[in-house]
């Protein structure tokens, strides 16, 4: 329906059925919403519960929790469905979880949230203010997304607390986003691959130095991978053995870079870990790259030449990227900053018959080492 064809008659609106109320408050933004609960005592029955459906909290440098938000917050909990919190400067999460009053059950808290964002600087390790933070609902996550910021201390921690109370809503997540640039992701991308079979977006991205972020190719290919609806997957797989590269990096041999392995364990792993991905025949995006910003404030001249993976899927036809033809709604796939090998001849004539929509993300390549 148009919204722009929708008439309301304020005397008869209280006589429609409460799903026509629900698709008229699926057509408002908060401000049309927070009109409509003051036309009239019936109107404010029918749109009270919407205006409170998507609760965003913004918050700068200088600003704190206001007591009578929080005040009404606790009000009208039951009515939450999705919650944003956003802070440019402090740990706005850790900073919500004391003040927000806790019952015995925590559950209770936001009985029909599924929907969270979280945006801010992580002063505090947060394992076990993940962990609290996860058992505020009352339902099932459907969509969690975390991010920090450049200045955060610990960044974003799912360890052994967080991971086991997400493992209860794996089953129900639908989009997953993390992108920390100094947190610990080890084991949460695994649990999500083998147990979050109605995962549609799986985003998993760390900074290049960082220890998290990335898979371990070793590990993903024994297990078994249920999300095979998987539309958007972003995330490095990394340690695979890389023997043939053979130039040398910047001043330094191959050696120091590249795992170890022969090249038959080369392929073996890649050709495993391909076949794990050629399952996810519904991607839109596939993004294995990672781009190395030389503008960031942690960049140091070399990081462009040195800091690139070079134990990644070479995509090229030998390695075994003709096990992926099959995926053929993609329409990016992002290798920036890989060592690989695709602009030969072969690997050229191949995306253009079997990824023919989808757009190749190389990035900018150079070596920067000499660079002033």
């Amino acid at each position: 329906m148009n919204p722009e064809s929708i008439t309301i008659d304020a005397t008869s609106f209280s006589d429609l059925p409460p799903e026509v109320h629900g698709m008229v408050a699926s057509q408002l933004d908060s401000y049309d919403l927070s009109l409509c609960v003051l036309v009239s005592k019936t109107w404010r029955a029918s749109f009270h519960r919407y205006l409170w459906r998507h609760v965003a909290i913004m918050m700068d440098e200088s600003d704190d929790f206001d007591p009578k938000l929080l005040k009404l917050l606790k009000a009208n909990r039951e009515h939450v469905h999705s919650l944003t919190l956003f802070a440019g400067y402090g740990d706005v999460l850790h900073s919500f979880l004391e003040l927000i009053p806790l019952s015995s059950n925590p559950r209770l808290v936001f009985p029909n949230l599924y929907s969270a964002e979280i945006s801010c600087e992580f002063g505090e390790s947060t394992d076990q203010t993940m962990a609290q933070f996860l058992e505020l609902t009352g339902t099932k996550w459907k969509r969690l997304v975390f991010n920090d910021t450049s200045e955060s201390r610990y960044g974003i921690d799912f360890g052994p607390q967080s991971i086991k109370v997400l493992a209860r809503h794996a089953e129900f997540l639908k989009v997953f986003h993390w992108s920390s640039e100094t947190g610990s992701s080890d084991g949460l991308v695994e649990q999500l691959l083998r147990s979050a079979s109605k995962l549609r977006e799986l985003s998993v991205v760390g900074q290049y130095r960082s220890s998290g972020g990335w898979l371990d190719a070793r590990k993903i290919v024994e297990i078994e991978w249920v999300c095979l609806d998987l539309e958007v997957f972003q995330c490095r797989i990394r340690n695979i053995p890389r023997p043939d590269i053979t130039r040398d990096i910047g001043d330094d041999p191959t050696v120091v870079y590249i795992e170890e392995g022969t090249l038959q364990e080369s392929l073996d792993l890649q050709r495993q870990v391909y076949t794990k991905l050629a399952k996810l025949t519904k991607l839109r995006e596939l993004k294995l790259g990672l781009v190395i910003e030389v503008c960031a404030p942690e960049y140091q001249l070399g990081d462009k030449t040195c800091e690139k993976q070079f134990d990644c899927l070479a995509m090229t036809l030998d390695s075994g990227l003709d096990l992926l033809k099959g995926l053929k709604e993609l329409r990016v796939v992002g290798l920036e900053d890989m060592e690989i090998y695709v602009e030969g001849e072969r690997e050229q004539a191949w995306f253009k018959e079997h990824w023919p929509n989808a757009k190749i993300e190389l990035g900018e390549y150079f070596h920067d080492q000499y660079l002033e």
